[in-house]
């Protein structure tokens, strides 16, 4: 019975590969899915049990697979946006590229898509933290409201405050401070909750630290008033919004999706 689906799975794997030969993304995503699958199931249940296949498989899977991979290489589709232009783990260029996404008139389409689903992860993570008890309400969306996506935005009376991102409409505004490597520095988050606040004007406004780890602010006066967001907590939301972005009509073959798809994977790295 064992032998069966093993050899089930071996064969399902073959068609996956044969399939992912085509130079279509979509193909090696069934493929690689198939193959981990394929790996778990070949997993010894015993320290004495025996690799069985043949050479002449391993050696046909392999003269396939450097053709196949060829072929998707000449496709052009194995270009990795981020890492062309160079924006590793630098916090002003990754600022500007997540602006881009939050922006709802950015040229990827899909409006106020990823900043509604930004502001979800906001709101679950701030439920996660026991002293978060603002006097004024964390921002919501409001279907149909227009707001400007701003970076590197000067802020305060002495212009001594600068915010990585700004989002400021009628209904909300919201402070992002970025960071990736980089440490708090003095008492930045703080000056910042002051200037939201006063800015906000009676609005429902928010600062949200972006970290790698979800660092929460030095002053423990600020646990009330900030959400912490892990890299790696916006980037499952943002991958998980491009099934959202393709119903609402984003091209699987577009430049917009790969750029979003791997930016998404690109965040997780940090």
């Amino acid at each position: 019975m064992a032998q069966s689906q093993d050899a089930a799975n071996w064969n399902d794997f073959f068609l996956q590969w044969r399939a992912a030969s085509m130079p279509d993304i979509r193909q090696w995503e069934h493929f690689f899915t198939s193959f981990s699958d394929l790996m778990e199931s070949e997993k010894p249940a015993s320290p004495k049990a025996e690799f069985t296949k043949s050479i002449e498989d391993c050696a046909a899977f392999f003269e396939e697979f450097g053709a196949g991979l060829k072929a998707y290489r000449r496709s052009g589709k194995a270009v990795d946006i981020w890492k062309l232009a160079g924006i590793g783990t630098n916090e002003m260029r990754n600022s500007q590229v997540l602006a881009w996404m939050l922006d709802c008139n950015a040229e990827h389409g899909q409006g106020s898509l990823f900043l509604k689903k930004f502001l979800d992860i906001a709101k679950t993570e701030s439920a996660k933290q026991p002293a978060f008890q603002k006097s004024v309400p964390f921002p919501e969306w409001v279907e149909g409201s227009k707001y400007l996506t701003r970076t590197e935005q000067t802020c305060g009376t002495n212009g001594d405050s600068r915010v990585d991102i700004e989002i400021d409409g009628p209904d909300f505004l919201i402070f992002i401070e970025v960071k990736i490597y980089e440490q708090e520095n003095g008492n930045q988050l703080e000056r910042y909750v002051e200037v939201a606040r006063k800015k906000a004007c009676g609005r429902p406004w928010g600062v949200i630290y972006l970290t790698r780890r979800g660092e929460r602010p030095k002053g423990e006066m600020l646990d009330n008033t900030i959400i912490s967001l892990r890299w790696s907590e916006l980037s499952k939301v943002f991958k998980h919004s491009l099934e959202s972005a393709i119903v609402n009509g984003l091209g699987l073959d577009s430049l917009a999706y790969h750029a979003i798809d791997q930016f998404s994977g690109h965040i997780n790295s940090f």
